[in-house]
């Protein structure tokens, strides 16, 4: 965990030099770094790293190990993805990238009767579940937030005909709808590992890209960032190809 307030402070001095906001997350990618975790004590790492900020917001239930893992964190076509500054997980997301009808993640299970058809059309997915930031962090360097959801983003763009998925509380809801553009499909439910219910929203990448780039210009990849980081390798074709 972050050594905190000192990691924050520092983190809030190097981004405060920027007055606006696209800035702040520019020097926010530039000062950080971004890895894939499949396995091993970095996934441990943050499974706890779930489980401390999912517990410390009142959204899954007590564990005595201390880890919020599921079966999904295995899945030949997902991948876990870490943020770090300095030595220091921040941040998690974890993407799963639908290809075909026989595949599972997180929102295909609890919005069945939304997502299938989407994959039977040929449709590609990118589940983006197990969003977290460390809890000493989440509320003093917002622009996390901003960094990790370029992730299912660019991930989504790599890949035509595709679509993000969003699993989200009614709090967090708008910010879901503000910065991917997403369109609301189901109301919240009960969902794997969460003591709130979710609800699912879609966003069409397609049909918002340069909406979501203009508002957000930062979503815009690097030259070779996405096969930097693995994006492009996410899924059951990279899979098929290593083996």
């Amino acid at each position: 965990m972050l050594d905190m307030p000192s990691s924050a402070q520092r983190l809030r001095t190097l981004l405060d030099i920027h007055s606006s906001l696209h800035d702040r997350i520019k020097e926010l990618h530039n000062i950080s770094q971004y890895q894939i975790v499949r396995d091993g004590t970095t996934l441990d790492a943050v499974q706890a790293l779930r489980y401390r900020a999912y517990f410390s917001a009142g959204a899954t239930a007590r564990r005595p190990d201390r880890r919020l893992s599921d079966h999904y964190d295995l899945d030949r076509h997902a991948a876990s993805i870490a943020l770090w500054f300095e030595d220091q997980l921040c941040a998690s997301i974890r993407l799963h990238v639908i290809t075909d009808a026989g595949q599972q993640s997180p929102a295909l299970t609890a919005f069945a009767e939304e997502l299938h058809p989407f994959v039977g059309q040929g449709r590609r997915l990118v589940d983006a579940n197990c969003f977290c930031v460390d809890p000493a962090l989440s509320g003093r360097v917002p622009e996390i937030a901003y960094l990790m959801f370029r992730l299912p983003f660019i991930t989504a763009d790599l890949r035509a005909n595709s679509r993000i998925t969003a699993t989200v509380t009614a709090r967090h809801r708008p910010f879901y709808l503000r910065i991917l553009r997403c369109d609301e499909i189901a109301p919240p439910r009960s969902y794997p590992g969460r003591a709130r219910p979710l609800g699912l929203t879609l966003c069409d990448v397609a049909r918002e890209r340069a909406n979501i780039v203009a508002r957000n210009p930062s979503f815009e990849p690097l030259p070779g960032e996405p096969e930097r980081i693995g994006l492009d390798r996410i899924g059951a074709a990279e899979r098929r190809t290593a083996a």
